[in-house]
């Protein structure tokens, strides 16, 4: 079992080509593939926690700049697997299940996503203690604008209105980095 507590910084990026993701999805899936058969021992858990998600968006329009951000709990449930290579380095590929919340503080109201995240970790351990880090790669389920004012309608935020681009990308890519303990009994806490 592992439980894990996460602090992240959601990063949307819009303008990235989809060879370059399809690239980089490619190179962490050659990684894993090598990292299993070349592995020693392979354990599985699940991964639960709590999350704390910024929302950060930037806004230009004639001129002006504005920054919108805050940030709202979340959580995150899904299955991990630890595959050694040596005696003191892993692969720890995770497939998860994360609602990432965020708050606009213009007012406007709170967002909600549903994502599925794929983090890939190469992880050095000693004496329990273990630290690392990786890509993350994380597809949008679902988005929601939740106005403030209960009259008005939700947004989808992964769907143009009116022929125009959606507000957010459905596909997400970041770095993930923790710092953890593995107790003798297999459960695991840590930090990301």
């Amino acid at each position: 079992v592992y439980c894990c507590i996460r602090n992240g910084l959601c990063v949307f990026l819009r303008n990235q080509k989809p060879f370059y993701m399809k690239k980089i999805f490619l190179m962490a899936t050659g990684i894993l593939l090598s990292a299993t058969l070349f592995a020693q021992s392979a354990t599985f858990g699940i991964k639960a926690g709590v999350q704390s998600s910024s929302l950060r968006i930037k806004i230009e329009e004639d001129d002006k700049k504005v920054i919108v951000d805050g940030t709202r709990p979340g959580f995150l449930i899904g299955g991990v697997a630890d595959i050694k290579f040596s005696e003191n380095w892993s692969v720890q590929p995770n497939l998860l299940f994360a609602m990432k919340n965020g708050v606009l503080l213009l007012g406007t109201g709170k967002t909600q996503l549903f994502t599925i995240d794929v983090p890939l970790n190469l992880l050095y351990h000693h004496g329990g203690f273990f630290a690392g880090a990786g890509p993350n790669f994380s597809y949008g389920i679902s988005g929601k604008l939740k106005p403030f004012d209960s009259g008005d309608d939700d947004t989808d935020l992964y769907k143009g209105e009116g022929g125009s681009e959606a507000p957010f990308k459905r596909f997400e890519f970041g770095i993930n980095a923790l710092l953890g303990y593995e107790f003798p009994g297999g459960f695991t806490l840590s930090a990301n």
